[in-house]
């Protein structure tokens, strides 16, 4: 199902909130993270996990943070505990989960 930043088709509005949303190297571009944490809430998964080389780790460290911010709850998941392929020792795996409200 495609998704446009900020747009709802009347299709997915149907669908929401997601159960869960993946997203892979979507974190490399500062110019959009502000964007992609508004479609995190706009999207109202119950999970979201989020698979990346780190390459700008200070840009990455800033976006969780925001995302905490925001009211996520940033865990990282460790590649090891998903398999045992040596390649994907370089891959951050992260979980944000929205913190639940009393």
């Amino acid at each position: 199902m495609e998704y446009q930043w900020g747009k709802l088709t009347e299709e997915l509005e149907r669908k929401l909130p997601l159960d869960v949303l993946f997203g892979s190297d979507i974190i490399y571009n500062p110019e959009f993270l502000d964007d992609l944490l508004d479609a995190f809430t706009q999207l109202g998964a119950t999970v979201i996990y989020l698979a990346h080389k780190t390459r700008f780790k200070p840009i990455e460290d800033n976006f969780f943070a925001k995302c905490e911010a925001q009211g996520f709850t940033v865990k990282r998941v460790h590649a090891a505990a998903c398999t045992s392929y040596k390649p994907l020792e370089q891959v951050r795996i992260v979980r944000l989960t929205p913190t639940k409200k009393k």
